[in-house]
């Protein structure tokens, strides 16, 4: 009922936002290989999980640490006040990443921050899974429908639940390179 909501291809129900950025990295991680699985959070591979870093906040947690609860290898780009699309984009080329993590929140810098919109295409472009932090966004469909391939969502924030949330898959999913 969640993936049909949000205009998802599938959909699961976390504890919150939290948990959802911690699973959407597991899940980039291991995808369905049992054996990859079973060895979170020391998988082996490609972990690298870019941040811009003015997203590197602590909301009651760290957002590296919820990466590095996930087996991923949390890599902070530029600086707290500033990360230019050529920036990201030149990071993402020189490196291998399992994935990037966007955080949409109140909490952390946007202003002089590379905007979702261009975000999304440099990922696109090196062909690596966006995870979106959308824990406090009422609109649960843009961001599935403009491309992102795993969005979470908090139900005790915009959508006024209990302690609860959920995740959102864009697209099927191929874990990095062993």
């Amino acid at each position: 009922h969640i993936a049909q909501l949000t205009g998802a291809q599938a959909a699961c129900v976390t504890t919150g936002a939290a948990a959802g950025i911690a699973i959407s990295v597991a899940a980039v991680l291991a995808g369905t290989n049992p054996a990859r699985v079973r060895a979170l959070p020391q998988v082996t591979g490609i972990r690298a999980v870019a941040l811009q870093a003015g997203h590197a906040v602590n909301f009651g947690a760290e957002v590296v640490q919820m990466i590095r609860m996930a087996g991923g290898d949390p890599k902070v780009v530029g600086s707290a006040n500033a990360v230019s699309p050529e920036l990201l984009a030149a990071t993402l080329a020189g490196g291998e990443f399992a994935a990037y993590v966007h955080v949409l929140s109140h909490h952390c810098v946007q202003e002089n921050m590379t905007s979702f919109t261009d975000a999304l295409a440099i990922c696109k472009h090196h062909n690596i899974p966006m995870i979106v932090d959308a824990a406090a966004e009422q609109d649960l469909n843009s961001y599935i429908a403009a491309g992102a391939d795993l969005v979470t969502y908090s139900g005790g924030k915009a959508i006024a639940g209990p302690t609860s949330g959920f995740i959102a898959q864009g697209r099927a999913l191929t874990p990095p390179k062993i």
